[in-house]
């Protein structure tokens, strides 16, 4: 998981996730980068708590300057298992994922890759050409081994694959395909609880030269409109019990 300090986000995040999947897995290791971004040392301390409720291997970087980059570059090398589950700290899981599906889809060898993030319908069932992607979703250890080794952790960690930044790496990870999770029917999964966010504090990321920066927005948002939003996540992810699973 890559994070900053926002703990709101990244309790909503976990408490989604173990709800709708991890509690029917065996999960017991969090690897977690806090970037020192936004909020305080005190909120950088309950993101570790509330970390520690979920899991019960909880191992913790913290670097003295935030680096998108270097986080997932970070997180990614310290993995052991076959498969493992990206997060950042700013989804919403929707709805019960089934396990069984989830397995079928992870025993393809030519994926890289499931992502979790399905808005399109249209590209559901089908592999696409490799692309590194950061929102949720599962990652196949050879891949991300390969991506590290390539990853330049001064740029963003996805559009440097495919925005030609690193055409090196991009080559080295082409033999891969990634799958989004679900057929054309499946609902869509995640919901973005950092786009609120980010807009009551006239925030807004560019991209220059490969690299991801954060400015000043034309406008921002009341906070009402942030209170509201977060209420309407905890309404979705309270009926998300009782749907079906997916």
């Amino acid at each position: 998981m890559v994070a900053t300090r926002r703990p709101q986000l990244v309790e909503l995040t976990l408490r989604s996730f173990h709800l709708n999947l991890l509690r029917r897995l065996r999960a017991p290791r969090l690897i977690i980068n806090i970037d020192p971004a936004w909020g305080s040392e005190e909120d950088d301390r309950e993101v570790e708590r509330i970390c520690r409720q979920y899991f019960e291997v909880v191992d913790i970087r913290r670097p003295e300057v935030p680096g998108f980059g270097a986080a997932v570059r970070w997180t990614w090398s310290e993995v052991a298992t076959e498969w493992f589950l990206h997060l950042e700290d700013d989804w919403l899981l929707a709805w019960r994922i089934n396990p069984d599906h989830l397995a079928t889809q992870l025993n393809d060898l030519r994926v890289g890759q499931v992502q979790l993030s399905n808005a399109s319908r249209r590209r559901r069932w089908r592999l696409t050409p490799h692309v590194i992607a950061t929102s949720p979703g599962f990652i196949r250890r050879t891949f991300a081994e390969i991506a590290v080794d390539h990853m330049d952790p001064a740029l963003d960690p996805e559009k440097q694959f495919y925005q030609g930044h690193n055409p090196v790496g991009a080559a080295a990870l082409s033999a891969y395909r990634t799958r989004f999770y679900g057929g054309p029917f499946t609902p869509q999964l995640m919901r973005d609880t950092g786009r609120m966010w980010r807009k009551v504090r006239g925030l807004r990321k560019r991209v220059v030269e490969g690299a991801s920066i954060w400015v000043d927005a034309d406008r921002k948002k009341p906070m009402s409109a942030y209170s509201a939003n977060m209420d309407r996540m905890e309404r979705r992810l309270n009926w998300s019990r009782l749907l079906p699973e997916v």
